[in-house]
């Protein structure tokens, strides 16, 4: 965990549900700040289990985010992400994916998801300034194979065509 960009595995990214709950009634709710012993605890417990990162629920067991990236998923071509009010941060690649997302005509939902809306998931990423736009293979014991053309395939394109024409 540093400010380096984060190595994504060739076979994509597994994750695993964490144990510890992220608190919505914090001061630091929401904010972006130095304080990420929760994530960091979080992280590292998943990593004891060979997964490379963790989904963190807050305390009504609404998914919230991964440790250090925000989440996103595809069912029934349509985009999935928490919405702000579960504690998720309002990163800007978050923000740029979602954008980029409405650009190329996918509907984009924003809310309050349980575990069991992940698990029905298609597809599964993660958003972060480190990781850009990374694909989860593994969640848990599901498996899920990066197809040409699918919503993440063209949602990554998008971003790393933004970010060249910088």
């Amino acid at each position: 965990m540093t400010g380096e960009p984060q190595k994504i595995p060739a076979a994509g990214l597994s994750i695993a549900v964490s144990p510890y709950r992220h608190n919505t009634l914090s001061p630091l709710a929401g904010i972006k700040s130095l304080n990420y012993l929760d994530e960091v605890l979080a992280w590292e417990e998943a990593q004891t289990r060979e997964f490379d990162e963790a989904v963190m629920l807050n305390e009504r067991g609404e998914i919230v985010s991964a440790t250090m990236a925000s989440i996103f998923w595809v069912r029934e071509g349509k985009l999935h992400t928490p919405t702000l009010s579960t504690g998720t941060l309002p990163g800007v690649t978050r923000a740029a994916v979602i954008e980029l997302a409405t650009r190329i005509f996918v509907p984009v939902v924003e809310g309050a998801y349980e575990l069991g809306d992940l698990t029905e998931a298609e597809e599964i990423f993660l958003t972060s300034a480190s990781y850009g736009v990374a694909p989860v293979t593994t969640f848990d014991f599901r498996q899920y194979t990066i197809v040409a053309g699918s919503i993440f395939a063209r949602v990554r394109a998008a971003l790393k065509g933004l970010i060249s024409a910088d």
